[in-house]
């Protein structure tokens, strides 16, 4: 049994996923079946960060990426709305 497959269809959002354990805990949520949003502050490596998540076998239409720094109130507001305007609904937050 697959003890992530809970996350299937779900939407999760992992701040600081552009490296480290943010980038490993994005590519275990989108090989589990989740929809996956990445930010962070570095766009090219959050490109990476979503090229490992679809060669673990997600769909490049279950990923996001919102880019911007997360303490600032703007990107805060975009990756809420590009969340539910892209999936419809959040079911999960890490902050990394």
């Amino acid at each position: 049994s697959n003890i992530m497959s809970f996350f299937d269809r779900k939407v999760v959002i992992i701040t600081g996923s552009s490296a480290g354990i943010g980038c490993e805990t994005a590519r275990r949520f989108a090989e589990n079946g989740a929809k996956v949003i990445v930010t962070g502050r570095n766009e090219k490596a959050l490109q990476e960060t979503m090229k490992c998540c679809m060669s673990s076998g997600a769909k490049a239409a279950d990923i996001q990426a919102v880019v911007g720094d997360i303490c600032s109130k703007e990107t805060q507001e975009a990756i809420i709305r590009e969340t539910i305007n892209k999936f419809g609904k959040i079911d999960v937050l890490a902050r990394f």
